[in-house]
């Protein structure tokens, strides 16, 4: 009777009576799990959206992928040309505004133009008193 209450059984009983009541409350929290997917896989199952990707098995449901993939694929196809376009837009909005820069940078030459004047034919003026 020593042996029934000592703190050595005592500790021992109270350890694996914990232990077993831990892993009927996990199997029970499992099953419940599964009984809720399973009911939620029904309901699922129920309507038309399911039965046509489940009604052939998982065929359907591949066949709704890769028509979302082909979907992606036709718009970014569509987005890749709008961007081309917008690029080739860019690049020649740059030459031309790259030529306008080039014409007003450039050197000229100064081109002066005087009036038509009658001038002296010896090249003597003749209020200038440098020349008398």
């Amino acid at each position: 009777m020593d042996f029934l209450t000592s703190d050595t059984f005592v500790t021992i009983f109270f350890v694996v009576g914990s232990a077993i009541g831990l892993l009927l409350a996990v199997r029970m929290d499992i099953g419940s799990r599964s009984d809720r997917v399973a009911r939620g896989f029904n309901r699922l199952k129920d309507t038309d959206r399911a039965k046509e990707g489940f009604g052939d098995g998982f065929d359907g449901v591949e066949k709704s992928s890769r028509e979302d993939i082909r979907r992606a694929e036709e718009r970014a196809r569509a987005d890749h040309k709008e961007v081309v376009a917008a690029i080739s837009e860019l690049k020649t909005a740059v030459g031309i505004l790259n030529v306008k820069l080039e014409e007003r940078s450039s050197p000229r030459r100064l081109v002066i133009q005087e009036p038509p004047a009658d001038y002296p034919v010896d090249d003597q003026s003749e209020g200038d008193p440098e020349t008398r």
